[in-house]
C-alpha cells in the first residue's frame, strides 16, 4: 500500500470528513469512517454512536478500539450482557438474551 502522507490527509481528506461528521452530528446520525493512511495506521472518526440501533456501530467502534479478537469479543460480550442481544450464537454460549434487570 502507497503510502499516504500527512499532508494529503489534513489537506484533502480531513476537510471532508469533518464537513460530513457536522452534518451527522446535525440530524443526529450515527457515524464511523476510518481512513487507512498507511499499512499500520488508520485515522478513524466515530460519532453518535449511543444512537445506533442495530448495534453496528458499536461492533465497528469496538473492533476499531480493540486490536486483538478476544479482546473485541469480551467487549461484544458484556455489552450483550449489558443490553440484550438477538444472537443464536451468544444464546448457544448460554448468554441471556434480555438484560439481566438486577
Amino acid at each position: 500500500m502507497e503510502e499516504i502522507n500527512d499532508s494529503v490527509y489534513e489537506q484533502d481528506i480531513h476537510p471532508l470528513v469533518e464537513r460530513i461528521a457536522l452534518i451527522c452530528k446535525q440530524h443526529d446520525m450515527p457515524m464511523f469512517l476510518t481512513v487507512q493512511e498507511a499499512q499500520n495506521s488508520a485515522r478513524t472518526t466515530c460519532l453518535n454512536a449511543n444512537l445506533d440501533l442495530s448495534g453496528r456501530l458499536k461492533n465497528l467502534y469496538e473492533a476499531n478500539q480493540s486490536w486483538d479478537l478476544d479482546d473485541f469479543l469480551a467487549k461484544v460480550i458484556a455489552r450483550a450482557q449489558r443490553e440484550g442481544h438477538n444472537s443464536r450464537y451468544m444464546k448457544a454460549m448460554g448468554i441471556p438474551m434480555q438484560p439481566d434487570s438486577h
